[in-house]
């Protein structure tokens, strides 16, 4: 990536997040080149010196009702003179999720590739639609907020640079509770000829410097694009040049921050792009590799090439946010580990897309897990879960 200016990482994405002097970014030299992006950027200067902001994400397991374990790791030690086990019992609807949808609205997203009921429309169309069912259907469950890229008040690509590549410095609308008529009212109708260019990296900037605020609960982006992130340059056609920094935001979340990002591709071709010098396909699912929550399967972004694929993508995506669960402690290599859902023990499997159980989202780390299939169904309808972690040979594991 080109360098524009010889201040370093630290001012550059300083001035990303405070902007001072205006309402809007200009994605200049978002991660300069060789460099990676440094997490604690994220965090507010209000915080106390605790450190009780977003990059502590041990502290978001405690997903509500805890019992009488208190605070020591994931819960008390049994008590009787067994094998020593401690327990925690998360109470999903106590700490909904926040989900920041990070959505493209670039001049591509105007192209009437798609029918809807037989007749021709936008890919914002579209996407407007399934994001109104998408908010509306979660409403109650999941704090949803918006963020769009570029600005709503965007010029066309055409016009520039400060014109196209233009991001708000805050979202167009905060996660919070029943927040769907509130994100319908700021986003663009589905019948507007959006346009701009596509700078997904400041886009994802603004809605993590939102989201790293959080001091309790789980978060995620959701993010959606038709193509090939770019405004990392300035100058001419080089401003579509592909903008490598975006995985490294993506990735530094996750790995920092504890903030995944889940992806949805639309109409993505896997084809080199002579003037971004890159292939969309190939750059999306890195992204959505890095991002820490993959589609299960050989593509690892959700590719949605008509209205019900991306319908049908976002309502899958909303359903694992809603059955992941980070745990206050990681669960260590030698213990047994058993998770139960209505008094019912779940097992470990390896395919979420096709097995019912549980599995380790980051079986490195062995922090967060994930419901898959009759599992998340019934963590859903009776909202609780309730985890054991024992002594190496105390539990029989669920065949």
């Amino acid at each position: 990536m080109n360098r524009s200016s010889s201040l370093g990482l630290s001012l550059i994405a300083t001035a990303l997040l405070v902007a001072c002097g205006g309402s809007l970014r200009d994605n200049t030299d978002l991660i300069p080149e060789g460099e990676e992006l440094d997490p604690s950027l994220f965090d507010d200067e209000g915080k106390d010196e605790g450190g009780n902001g977003g990059d502590d994400h041990g502290d978001h397991g405690d997903h509500g009702d805890n019992g009488d374990d208190g605070d020591d790791g994931l819960g008390a030690a049994d008590d009787g003179g067994g094998p020593e086990c401690i327990s925690e019992r998360f109470d999903l609807a106590a700490e909904p999720p926040s989900v920041m949808l990070v959505l493209d609205k670039s001049s591509s997203m105007s192209d009437q590739r798609w029918l809807d009921q037989g007749e021709p429309v936008t890919r914002w169309h579209s996407l407007y639609g399934v994001v109104s069912d998408l908010v509306t259907t979660y409403d109650s469950t999941i704090d949803f907020g918006a963020t769009l890229f570029p600005a709503a008040e965007s010029g066309r690509y055409d016009q520039g640079f400060a014109a196209a590549c233009r991001v708000a410095e805050a979202p167009d609308v905060p996660t919070g509770p029943e927040a769907s008529a509130a994100i319908l009212d700021a986003i663009p109708g589905p019948d507007v000829a959006v346009q701009g260019a596509t700078p997904a990296s400041a886009g994802m900037m603004t809605a993590l410097q939102h989201l790293a605020l959080a001091e309790e609960g789980p978060r995620a982006v959701l993010l959606v694009t038709d193509g090939l992130a770019n405004c990392a340059h300035q100058e001419g056609s080089e401003m579509f040049l592909y903008d490598e920094g975006l995985p490294v935001v993506v990735e530094a979340a996750y790995e920092e921050l504890g903030i995944p990002t889940y992806v949805v591709g639309i109409d993505i071709r896997d084809e080199h792009v002579d003037y971004a010098n890159a292939n969309a396909h190939e750059e999306l699912d890195h992204v959505a590799r890095v991002g820490g929550v993959p589609r299960e399967g050989g593509t690892a972004y959700y590719a949605a090439n008509d209205v019900e694929a991306l319908d049908q993508a976002m309502d899958q995506i909303a359903a694992r946010i809603e059955c992941t669960v980070p745990l206050s402690t990681p669960v260590p290599e030698d213990a047994d580990f058993e998770i139960t859902v209505d008094d019912t023990p779940m097992p470990e499997v390896s395919d979420c897309a096709a097995e019912d159980g549980w599995r380790f989202t980051d079986p490195a780390q062995r922090s967060t897990i994930e419901l898959c299939g009759q599992a998340c169904d019934a963590l859903r309808v009776h909202g609780q879960m309730e985890l054991r972690v024992c002594e190496k040979g105390t539990i029989t594991p669920v065949p």
